[in-house]
């Protein structure tokens, strides 16, 4: 192995042999540097002891003066202040003696007020009053009570207030430290005391002196606190360690914290290290220790001290000898450094004399080198330079040679790998685009993906919504429907059971009004799924606008003034006379919202107003409706949701206004139909205005009518009327009806029951119900107009009776062949009109004509000229736009027929009441005609040929269907 660490040629022999002589010499001027090191390391740690000594001693002289300073000036505060306690109590006895001397008061009153405004002077120390006689405490601080004070001492043990007692009374007075046991516990006052001669008392005051103290702890604190800063700032770039002893042992400025304390180290011998640096350390004099630590490390450190006297401190700085000699080998390392980097240059001089000589080789190594990072392709100069190397005949030059070959046959191989790592690049390439268009591919599909489960979270929130709202709709609605057929059963009920024909009468109001509104809400849930069905079409009739729009206000006005609301009505003289459009859904939107108001206004007054709001040349108009109301407001936040349908400002089991919520719903689709939309101002306890627009077709008065039809004259006659309607209920109400008004009924329950009476024949009219059993009526009144049934049968009357009430209902039994359709419930009126229409004549009179003529014959004079009185009372009135005199006119010939006895008439006049109510006044024209007529026909049949009493009809002898 010795063999091939030694160098074979001369040159490397010979460069061996230098470096060690240089290394031999080296270390032979190391060692001496090295002994002259370390002397100097000692004296240069020796003055940079003092010197950072020095710099702490000042540092604590300059502190100490700020200290004694601090603490001059404390006890001076304090002594001022309890001199001015005193002479504050002084001046007290002195005012209160002149005014026992004054005779205002009395010499032991004097005293004892004195004693009692001391002891509340606001003083800063504690005042107490003390006889000098007794040394008894006159007045002390709340909680004291009254000590005698002769046994207390001063700091050198003699009678405080002995001594104090003779000196106040040569001077004004005198400070001392006085002992006073308190709880156990005896504590140092700083007291100040004055003696007052006229009545023999001492004002003391003291004041503890523990905060002096404590202030003192805390400023040496502070002063401890300050000289560890310094401390640490000495030590930051230096290996030693500065502390501060107390002349008792205890650290004043500890060691850093990577120390550890100065009381748990001793020496070899087991004796404190603090007993040492005490004893045996003196001030300005070097020393060596050795101690050992809690860990078990023995250290050995040069230790140098200086002491403060005014504060018995002592300032160690220590520096471990092993930094010492740490800081020597620091430097000898420098030194041998320098030496190396000699050393260094000379052997870089004899390499470039070596590698002269190994050129060629040097040049196949840079060659070898150069291969891989081009490609193993040669540069020319290199493959220049060996090609000259290889010339020779020595080792090297062969050595070339056979690099050359070998680069040539690499060279050739590599091409290959070229051509093979090209097509495998292209491969390559191919697949990245297929993975690239796999990865958009995946992306695009995921894109979709979250798409469609975004949407069916949509959906399914959009779903529990639509949960939510049918439940809430479906409990107001069973509440809504519920609560008016409870009062009618009740209703009912009561009735059958009375034999009171005014509580009869009442009862029956009341569950005419209740079918009524459960009626309204089956319309307004018809109307709302018509229109979300996009089955409602608007009416284009003529109207005239200003009569129009006062009779939808009509009934609201009357209604509103019986509940003692104010009802402002602003139509003005300048709107359109003439507009085209469908008057009654405009009337359905006021009534919606003048409901609205109604219900929720309390007191106040409502408010309804109507403006041009945008004219247009196209011959179209559009209308500003305005109603405002007094009512709680709609709640904020509720502006827009309140016009969703089954929405209502309070939904809740306690909400004090009942409704499903669909009017304001129906209001909204409705003037979205007529070309305008609806909003509401809202004012929170202030009340709401409710306002929407709609467009109507300008137009021109229409033709004048073909007849008055208040003196139009029908031919009466008594019908055979067939009456097919399964349900045994209906069919009973509707052959009252039929009987009321003087017909003959014939009853059948299903369509084939009534094919057959069609066929036996004898008919005038048909009331057919459309959905019975067997066969419908549909398809009867199909085979009846195909003449299945005769002739003559097959341009008979025939009158739909249905529930069936949908848009586009009516057109569909009027093209099956119906003559007429009534949707259910029908009303008496309802049917008597429908009759007239189908079969071209009034209803007949003759039932209630010999009525009327047994019952008013007793009074027929009378009776006659009042009817007539205030039947043309009503058509002036009516004439003259003022329903709520005509409706009121109507109540009144309805309350003669009722007490009358005369069992129908009432229901006609009925009709004519609620007309003018609706402000219908072409409705009420026409019943006050009618009514006119009958009044004539009834004067003409019921002279008087007797003077016999007529006999009242009796509930008994009342129809059924009444």
């Amino acid at each position: 192995m010795t063999a091939h660490l030694f160098p074979r040629s001369f040159a490397g022999k010979l460069f061996l042999v230098i470096l060690a002589c240089l290394g031999a010499c080296s270390a032979g001027l190391a060692l001496v540097a090295w002994n002259d090191l370390n002397r100097e390391t000692n004296r240069a740690t020796e003055r940079a002891a003092m010197d950072h000594l020095d710099i702490v001693l000042a540092g604590l002289n300059e502190r100490y003066e700020e200290f004694m300073r601090f603490t001059l000036e404390t006890v001076a505060k304090r002594r001022g202040q309890l001199s001015a306690d005193a002479a504050l109590a002084v001046v007290t006895m002195e005012s209160f003696r002149e005014l026992a001397d004054s005779g205002a008061l009395a010499e032991e009153a004097a005293r004892r007020s004195c004693l009692g405004r001391i002891q509340t002077i606001p003083a800063y120390s504690e005042l107490y009053v003390v006889d000098a006689a007794t040394l008894q405490a006159l007045a002390a601080p709340p909680g004291a009570g009254h000590p005698v004070l002769a046994g207390l001492t001063d700091l050198r043990g003699n009678l405080a207030f002995e001594s104090l007692r003779q000196e106040t009374r040569k001077s004004d007075g005198a400070f001392s430290v006085i002992l006073w046991d308190e709880n156990d516990e005896t504590k140092r006052y700083l007291t100040y005391t004055r003696f007052f001669a006229p009545w023999g008392w001492l004002a003391v005051a003291r004041h503890s002196i523990d905060d002096i103290e404590t202030a003192e702890t805390a400023r040496k604190d502070r002063l401890a606190g300050e000289m560890s800063q310094m401390t640490a700032r000495l030590r930051q770039h230096l290996p030693h360690q500065v502390f501060i002893l107390a002349g008792d042992g205890s650290e004043v400025v500890a060691p850093p914290a990577d120390v550890p304390p100065i009381r748990e180290l001793t020496d070899e011998s087991g004796t404190p290290l603090t007993w040492k640096l005490l004893r045996e350390i003196q001030p300005g004099e070097p020393a060596t220790l050795r101690w050992r630590e809690p860990s078990g490390r023995t250290v050995e450190a040069l230790v140098f001290s200086v002491a403060f006297k005014p504060l018995d401190w002592r300032v160690y700085y220590t520096v471990e000898t092993a930094a010492l000699r740490a800081a020597g080998l620091a430097t000898a390392t420098k030194q041998a450094f320098i030496v190396m980097a000699f050393l260094g240059t000379f052997a870089l001089l004899l390499y470039w004399v070596l590698a002269r000589s190994t050129q060629p080789l040097r040049a196949m190594a840079e060659a070898s080198a150069e291969l891989p990072r081009a490609r193993f392709r040669l540069p020319k100069g290199m493959r220049r330079e060996l090609a000259g190397a290889s010339t020779g005949s020595d080792e090297i030059s062969t050595l070339a040679r056979a690099f050359l070959e070998m680069h040539e046959r690499l060279q050739g191989y590599l091409d290959a790998l070229d051509s093979a790592n090209r097509e495998k690049e292209a491969y390559a390439r191919r697949l990245e685009m297929l993975n690239s268009d796999l990865d958009q591919t995946v992306r695009d599909r995921t894109a979709e993906l979250d798409s469609a489960l975004e949407k069916a979270r949509r959906m399914t929130s959009a779903a529990q919504a639509a949960n939510r709202a049918k439940s809430e709709f479906l409990a107001n609605m069973s509440h809504e429907i519920r609560t008016p057929l409870s009062a009618i059963i009740g209703l009912a009920d009561l009735s059958r059971r009375s034999r009171d024909l005014g509580k009869i009468e009442a009862n029956l109001e009341m569950i005419t009004t209740c079918a009524s509104s459960l009626l309204g809400i089956i319309g307004e849930v018809l109307d709302l799924s018509r229109v979300e069905a996009g089955e409602l079409r608007l009416e284009r009739k003529t109207f005239e606008t200003r009569r129009t729009i006062l009779g939808m206000l009509a009934p609201h006005a009357a209604a509103l003034h019986e509940r003692g609301l104010t009802f402002e009505q602003d139509v003005p003289e300048d709107l359109p006379p003439w507009l085209q459009g469908d008057s009654l859904r405009l009337g359905q939107v006021v009534d919606n919202l003048l409901g609205n108001a109604a219900k929720f206004t309390r007191q106040g007054e409502i408010a309804f107003s109507v403006r041009v709001a945008a004219p247009s040349a196209d011959g179209r108009v559009e209308l500003l409706f305005r109603v405002s109301d007094t009512g709680p407001g709609v709640p904020p936040g509720m502006e827009e949701s309140i016009f969703e349908s089954f929405r209502q400002g309070d939904s809740s089991y306690s909400k004090a206004y009942q409704g499903v919520g669909l009017g304001l719903a129906i209001c909204r689709e409705l003037t979205h139909l007529m070309e305008g939309r609806v909003w509401v101002d809202a004012r929170p306890g202030g009340g709401s205005v409710f306002s929407f627009t709609a467009r109507f077709e300008l137009a021109a008065p229409p033709g004048a009518a073909c007849a008055d039809t208040s003196v139009q004259q029908h031919d009466a006659a008594c019908l055979k009327v067939l009456l097919a309607e399964d349900n045994a209920s209906n069919r009973h109400v509707f052959g009252e009806f039929l009987s009321s008004l003087g017909h003959r009924v014939v009853q059948v329950e299903d369509g084939q029951q009534a094919q057959e009476a069609l066929a036996r024949g004898g008919f005038d009219l048909a009331l057919l119900d459309v959905q019975m059993p067997r066969v419908d009526g549909v398809e009867v009144v199909r085979r009846l107009r195909a003449g299945q049934f005769g002739e003559s049968a097959r341009r008979m009357p025939v009158i739909a009776l249905t529930a069936y009430a949908m848009t586009g209902d009516r057109e569909r039994f009027l093209d099956a062949g119906m003559s007429d359709y009534l949707a259910k419930p029908v009303s008496l009126d309802a049917l008597d009109a429908a009759i007239a229409r189908a079969c071209g004549g009034a209803p007949s009179p003759q039932a209630l004509l010999a009525q009327a003529a047994t019952a008013l014959r007793p009074l027929m004079g009378e009776a006659l000229a009042y009817l007539r009185e205030r039947a043309a009372q009503a058509r002036v009135a009516v004439g003259e736009g003022r329903m709520a005199e005509a409706a009121q006119a109507a109540h009144d010939i309805k309350g003669v027929f009722m007490t009358l006895g005369i069992p129908d008439l009432p229901e006609r006049t009925a009709s004519l009441e609620t007309a003018c109510r609706k402000g219908d006044a072409q409705t009420a024209a026409t019943r006050i005609g009618q009514l006119l007529n009958l009044l004539l026909r009834m004067e003409a049949q019921a002279a008087p040929k007797t003077q016999l009493a007529s006999t009242r009809s009796t509930p008994q002898d009342e129809p059924a269907g009444r």
